[in-house]
């Protein structure tokens, strides 16, 4: 590309006092940057399109005034066992994502003073009604010129539920060290 050029091209007609075409004017604007800029956009939007659904991480794009789900990955379909087909366009509330508007509204209220809250230990409840342990954060970004609650998960009920076998395992094991003789041989 580094010899393309792009040019646009304007034409208008030229009338004498009869209303007759006697010549024509012609301009020809140089746009090469402009599209240089319109295909960088275009790459960039891809390039996040393409993050944004194939991420590991639930994201959820809500709007912050009311709380309809605008957009969400399929981590997201997962984490909270609904689909899109059922959850764009409807609010958290009637989804049950959030117990009741009282609690969301006191929560849009505060992220909108602080515009960003990071919950290291936030229990998600999925659609039936299930607590899941995920890292939350949520960050308030604009789109369209509309203020909207870009929202992200990361489901930890794995790591927890190994953290709580390995506790549970370690208390066991060292219940029968003390029930065991003090004559135990370590070789």
């Amino acid at each position: 590309d580094l010899f393309r050029t792009w040019w646009e091209d304007r034409y208008s007609p030229i009338y004498d006092g009869v209303n007759k075409i006697t010549g024509l004017t012609v301009v020809v604007i140089d746009i090469t940057e402009r599209k240089k800029m319109e295909t960088a956009l275009r790459e960039s939007e891809e390039k996040f399109r393409k993050m944004f659904h194939s991420s590991p991480i639930a994201i959820c794009i809500s709007a912050l005034d009311d709380g309809r789900i605008l957009d969400a990955n399929y981590a997201y379909w997962d984490l909270t066992g609904l689909s899109p087909e059922i959850t764009i366009g409807n609010d958290l509330v009637a989804l049950n994502i959030w117990p009741n508007q009282n609690e969301r509204d006191e929560f849009a209220s505060k992220l909108r003073a602080k515009r960003s809250h990071y919950d290291p230990d936030s229990k998600f409840i999925d659609h039936n009604g299930n607590a899941k342990s995920t890292l939350a954060f949520y960050e308030i970004i604009e789109i369209g010129g509309q203020e909207r609650i870009l929202s992200m998960f990361y489901d930890m009920s794995a790591q927890k539920n190994t953290m709580q076998a390995l506790q549970q395992s370690e208390a066991r094991i060292r219940a029968l060290l003390k029930a065991t003789p003090d004559m135990l041989l370590e070789m």
